[in-house]
């Protein structure tokens, strides 16, 4: 689940070869704070696993640190939830956006994650 960038994923061509089910939830202009709340109904049927995708609206009114702090708060809030569930974040897509600040970004982001 995540921001309007994953719109055009083909969730059977995703599907495809596997016996799991999936589901791609988009919430267009979506910041990370934002997901904070939208995460919650979906968190209610307990997920095995959850991939979030954020941050590309957020890079044009918050720092990396900024933006890294409200990511590890959506974890927080997720891990909080459910324990159990196997969380992932992708990285930040760049889009016309300043190369250096999303590769700031991604790279905390790694940090983040391999805490």
């Amino acid at each position: 689940m995540g921001d309007s960038m994953l719109k055009f994923i083909d969730t059977r061509r995703l599907r495809n070869g596997t016996n799991k089910k999936l589901a791609v939830k988009t919430f267009p202009g979506a910041k990370v704070d934002d997901m904070i709340h939208y995460v919650k109904p979906t968190l209610k049927k307990p997920p095995k696993e959850v991939i979030i995708h954020v941050g590309t609206n957020d890079i044009s009114t918050k720092s990396p640190t900024e933006i890294i702090k409200s990511i590890s708060a959506l974890g927080e809030a997720i891990m909080t939830e459910d324990p159990a569930i196997d969380l992932t974040f992708s990285e930040v897509v760049l889009r016309n956006d300043d190369k250096g600040f999303v590769k700031l970004v991604n790279d905390r982001l790694d940090s983040l994650c391999t805490k």
